[in-house]
């Protein structure tokens, strides 16, 4: 992947973060059906932005092994997010009880591992430790959501939420520290 590919993914990533928060605040105060198709929308946007993020971090991985791995935990997590909340983004969501544990198993689990797997790949760094944190961060989340605390499952979403945009800002850190 070239250097401008994988700064413009990298500003993407912290872009639709900032959007996505701004969505849910935005619901969160209105409640208006077309916010929540945006909110819908944005959750599939974020999916793959995130899977993109860990696709150009993994262009720094050092164990083949793991790195696959990572990829195809982050393909989990995009997979069934989309299948989740794609309906909902096209007007055609037909409410069913199984589709919320499906969630956070991709953003819990899914992306958890993702996030751990691409740090196992990674050497040393501030980055394989933010993707450390932010997986083991999913993972405590998911447990409180098995426990049934919507508030441990906070802990997940601080995870990738805040997780992802942090390890953007370091891989321009990175990209800029290579151009000189």
């Amino acid at each position: 992947m070239e250097r401008l590919s994988k700064t413009l993914i990298a500003w993407a990533g912290i872009v639709v973060a900032m959007a996505y928060f701004g969505v849910v605040m935005g619901y969160s105060i209105t409640q208006w059906a077309w916010v929540y198709r945006c909110w819908e929308a944005m959750i599939v946007l974020s999916a793959v932005a995130v899977w993109l993020v860990l696709l150009s971090l993994l262009e720094l991985a050092e164990k083949p092994t793991w790195k696959i791995a990572a990829i195809a935990s982050a393909t989990c997590m995009m997979g069934i997010t989309t299948v989740v909340h794609w309906p909902a983004v096209t007007g055609n969501s037909v409410p069913a009880p199984g589709l919320p544990p499906l969630d956070t198993l991709a953003w819990g689990l899914f992306i958890g591992l993702a996030f751990l797997f691409s740090a196992a790949s990674l050497p040393a760094s501030k980055l394989r430790l933010t993707a450390t944190v932010s997986g083991c961060l999913c993972l405590l989340g998911l447990a409180g959501s098995m426990v049934g605390s919507e508030l441990l499952w906070l802990i997940a979403v601080a995870g990738y939420g805040l997780g992802t945009p942090v390890i953007c800002v370091q891989l321009l850190a990175k990209y800029r520290a290579s151009k000189k």
